[in-house]
């Protein structure tokens, strides 16, 4: 098998370390070394008894290191039996761990989606590894949103891959750091962060495909060990909001710099079990505290309790239903609500959202603010 790779700029990529780890895990002897210039690996194939051998370039500075890389590669597409772009990819992406979101649509065939639905997409793959990277603290049903800059820091390291041709297919990957322990005659390294994250939403995501399929509200509470929250559960059900989504599979594939997880690597949700998980985050959210949490709406009732204090009700719409959130103002806030009210003004504030039945309550109100408006009350 010839490998055909004509981009130096790729294989230049490719890093002395990283290579030299995957032989070291695939079976290679290091059997001379000459140091800052290469190293030599053999390894004979068990099935043929045909021996091989390849010579590593110590330092990517060398002005022949791609041409090297470029005969490394077609040696170990050879005793593979691999397409030599396929060891390349291999060995680029050796130090991360990636998910692919394949999404099945009305147009998904020729490789587009909808505007809107691709970028909810987007949207909801950021979500699964940062309520992830959440979990890793502690498991909750509901988890308030972080700010832009704790999303950053979780989400550190994670990146978007370029899309793939065929079903609109998503990637995302999270980058292992290269640790010596890796390599042969060191012990076992320890599981660095990033691997744990991307292992818990392995986990989550099998555990929501689970509830999905009893769809009970027992089958959803007794999975949030596992990292299911109602934030999990909503990211995962906007796959399948759109009446032209036909369901989405998920897909690992796992950094060979340390030992896979022992997990499913593909899960294929179809649209009812995402209906169901959409409900499932309904149950998460139920009875449960959270904290920072902000609305945004329009004061629909308000009722004057003297002191310069009102009780005030106030009208969310969040994902196609309307919410009615019940709160006590007083002070500046109450004037604000006040005059929202007269000038049927949208509004936004933070506090602990509490359920009790079928009551939603905010307490703790704070940041009460009567938003720009355009025509209408509509908010520019």
């Amino acid at each position: 098998m010839t490998p055909v790779i004509p981009d130096e700029d790729l294989l230049a990529k490719i890093d002395v370390k990283d290579v030299r780890s995957y032989l070291g895990l695939t079976g290679w002897q290091l059997v001379d070394e000459q140091p800052d210039r290469i190293a030599r690996y053999t390894k004979t194939l068990d099935d043929t008894g045909r021996q091989y051998v390849v010579t590593v370039p110590l330092k990517r500075s060398f002005s022949d290191y791609s041409a090297r890389i470029l005969d490394l590669v077609a040696t170990l597409s050879d005793a593979e039996r691999r397409s030599g772009e396929a060891i390349a990819l291999t060995l680029l992406q050796g130090r991360f761990d990636s998910l692919q979101a394949r999404i099945e649509d009305d147009g998904s065939r020729d490789g587009s989606i909808d505007l809107v639905d691709g970028a909810a997409a987007f949207q909801s793959m950021k979500e699964l590894l940062l309520y992830s990277a959440i979990a890793e603290k502690g498991p909750k049903p509901v988890y308030s949103s972080p700010s832009y800059e704790e999303t950053k820091r979780l989400l550190k390291g994670s990146r978007l891959a370029q899309t793939q041709r065929g079903s609109f297919v998503l990637s995302v990957v999270t980058e292992i750091p290269f640790q010596e322990q890796a390599l042969p005659g060191f012990p076992d390294a320890p599981e660095p962060h990033p691997r744990r994250v991307m292992r818990r939403l392995a986990t989550a995501l099998q555990a929501a495909h689970e509830a999905g399929i009893e769809d009970t509200e027992a089958a959803f509470r007794k999975r949030i060990e596992f990292g299911l929250s109602a934030n999990l559960c909503a990211a995962i059900g906007r796959f399948g909001r759109s009446s032209s989504l036909h369901g989405v599979s998920f897909k690992w594939h796992w950094s060979w710099t340390i030992a896979p997880p022992n997990l499913q690597q593909e899960i294929k949700f179809s649209p009812q079990i995402l209906r169901n998980i959409r409900a499932g985050a309904e149950y998460l959210r139920e009875n449960v505290p959270i904290d920072d949490f902000r609305v945004v709406g329009v004061v629909d009732v308000l009722k004057n309790q003297g002191k310069d204090t009102s009780r005030v009700e106030l009208l969310e719409e969040r994902g196609g239903r309307v919410k009615r959130v019940h709160m006590t103002l007083s002070g500046p806030d109450n004037e604000k609500a006040i005059t929202a009210y007269k000038e049927k003004r949208l509004v936004t504030c933070v506090g602990r959202l509490e359920k009790h039945g079928g009551k939603v309550s905010l307490l703790a109100v704070r940041d009460f603010v009567i938003l720009p408006s355009g025509p209408l009350g509509r908010p520019e």
